[in-house]
This record gives C-alpha cells, structure tokens and sequence, in this order.
C-alpha cells in the first residue's frame, strides 16, 4: 500500500469515527505528499478511493447539515411548549389542529 493510499484510508477512518480534526490533518498531509505529482500507476489505485472518500464526506455533510435542521425544529417545537414568558406571565397560543370530532 502507497503512502498515498494509507492517508486516504487514515482520513476516511477519521471521517467514520467523526473525528473530523484528524480527517482534516491526514488531508493535509496527503495534499502536501501529493503537490510534486502522482505516478501513473498510483493513479489508478488512488483515483477510485479518493472518489469513494469524496462521497464518504458529502454524505457526513449532509448528515451534518439535517442534524442542525433537526435541532433547529426541535428547538422551535420546545419553545411552543412553554406556558409562562420570562416575566411570569402565562402564555396563551391557539393552534391550527383540527379539533376532533366524536361521533
């Protein structure tokens, strides 16, 4: 295995324990390892991981990305639930659910 290589999988083990600061080092090091050129046959063992790596990461983004979302919904969601303001004063909210019928 090229040095190369063994950074790719460094970063994508980084990537899935969520260690992104040590993702973001084995990065860097295999950037600086690869600016004087990569050689024809590495190529073809370097170019399937690093696309294999690149959709490893877009998918963490996009987890990433709907975490927050979720959060943010949550965080909205907490915050119709409370009954008195910082004042002490009680809140009062009407909702736009339909009332159920009974029959």
């Amino acid at each position: 295995m090229t040095a190369p290589a063994r950074r790719i999988a460094e970063i994508k083990a980084a990537i899935l324990s969520g260690d992104a600061e040590s993702a973001q080092k084995s990065l860097d090091l295999l950037e600086k390892s690869l600016e004087s050129g990569v050689r024809e046959d590495h190529r073809r063992v370097l170019e399937p991981a690093l696309t294999e790596l690149r959709a490893l990461a877009e998918a963490s983004l996009r987890g990433a990305r709907q975490a927050a979302e979720d959060l943010r919904d949550i965080i909205v969601s907490a915050q119709s639930l409370q009954t008195y303001d910082d004042a002490g004063r009680r809140r009062s909210a009407t909702t736009l659910a339909p009332m159920p019928q009974r029959f």
